[in-house]
């Protein structure tokens, strides 16, 4: 078991910087190329995809601060026009309101919840700013055979173009009921659908 925990952090120290420097390097929007240069580099094993995916959200929380999004011209946002920015920086005060109350109050009924307590809550910080940047820095990308969508760490979707119908962009369809076929990939807060923010992509199942 040592020698495979050893394994596993020597490939991940020798793979890390081989994987960020060529994900860097694409013109793929980085959540797009990370998740192919860790299938190539890291192989089928769960536990360096873990691991790989965990730094991703360190990085995305600690190096973007001071830069600003830019977007090229076959890539677009489909957060802008919509609260959830705002919404996930509500998320991230009242996370950092609740530790403060919460590990005051635990703290004298058990010092070891208040701890664990402590450390779950400063890891969903994390968490909640590396997913706000990652929401900012990956804009929808259409490439030469797929378009490639992003809403934070979690949710991610590649679209192959040969499987693309049509686009649907009337706003009378695009505002009628959704069918159980149909995947919704927008901004959770959107109450109604409009044609110059969403496409409806019509992709057989």
């Amino acid at each position: 078991m040592i020698l495979f925990e050893l394994f596993l952090i020597a490939k991940f120290l020798k793979n890390t910087p081989r994987i960020f420097s060529s994900a860097s390097k694409s013109e793929l929007p980085l959540l797009a190329s990370f998740d192919y240069e860790i299938k190539r580099n890291g192989g089928r094993n769960p536990i360096l995809h873990i691991l790989f995916s965990e730094l991703l959200m360190f990085y995305y929380a600690f190096f973007f601060w001071r830069k600003t999004p830019t977007y090229i011209e076959n890539q677009f946002t489909i957060y802008r026009k919509s609260s959830l920015v705002p919404f996930r920086i509500m998320m991230i005060h009242a996370i950092v309101i609740e530790t403060l109350g919460i590990h005051w109050w635990l703290h004298e009924k058990s010092v070891m919840l208040s701890v664990i307590l402590l450390l779950l809550n400063i890891y969903s910080l994390f968490f909640f700013i590396g997913d706000l940047q990652a929401v900012r820095f990956n804009p929808a990308h259409i490439g030469k055979d797929n378009i490639y969508l992003s809403l934070g760490l979690i949710r991610r979707m590649k679209v192959p173009l040969h499987t693309i119908v049509r686009v649907i962009e009337e706003k009378e369809q695009l505002e009628k009921k959704v069918t159980k076929e149909t995947i919704e990939f927008i901004a959770h807060d959107f109450e109604k659908v409009y044609s110059n923010l969403v496409l409806g992509l019509d992709v057989p199942v």
